[in-house]
């Protein structure tokens, strides 16, 4: 018997729900027979899961994950548990650090998840740490770069950047212009 798998590839570089469901049409204009999908958490993404599982067409979530959908399973990490993780190991570096949170997007669950589980954290264990300022960049490199530039020049008391979002970059970019820190 054949048993040939044909696996075509989409992506999507924003966070625009319009351009998400209309890819999503494609696909399933191109017949497909399951989805994997890294999704945006927002109702019209879920809705449009729902449709597809009613359908008979298997859905993975990957990566990241959405509320409340009949999707079939989501292959990735516990990011309430990073986000809790993160918070014990920034605690046992400096329990009383002044820091910032650099996260991403509302649209994307695994950031607020790691957000949240890091919160939860700090909240319990380490109440002595000082959230100094919470930065969305929305994954915009140029904003987080502006945004950490200005905190860190305002504020020579800084321990810690938390970063949840794909910003790493601009956020090593920026302390670069102050090395004596």
């Amino acid at each position: 018997a054949d048993m040939r798998i044909e696996t075509i590839v989409r992506e999507i570089h924003s966070y625009d729900v319009e351009h998400y469901l209309n890819t999503i049409d494609e696909l399933l204009e191109a017949g497909i027979t399951a989805l994997a999908i890294f999704p945006l958490n927002d109702l019209h993404i879920v809705a449009k899961i729902n449709e597809i599982v009613l359908q008979g067409i298997p859905v993975v979530t990957v990566t990241s994950d959405v509320e409340n959908s009949l999707r079939n399973c989501y292959v990735g990490a516990d990011f309430v548990k990073s986000g809790q993780l993160a918070a014990g190991l920034i605690g046992l570096i400096k329990a009383d650090a002044r820091m910032i949170i650099l996260s991403g997007t509302e649209k994307v669950l695994s950031h607020k998840q790691r957000v949240r589980g890091f919160y939860e954290t700090i909240a319990k264990r380490f109440p002595q740490i000082e959230i100094v300022k919470n930065i969305r960049s929305n994954d915009d490199k140029y904003y987080a770069y502006e945004q950490i530039k200005g905190v860190v020049c305002e504020r020579t008391d800084i321990d810690i950047i938390l970063v949840v979002d794909n910003c790493v970059n601009a956020v090593c970019e920026a302390l670069a212009l102050f090395p004596d820190r």
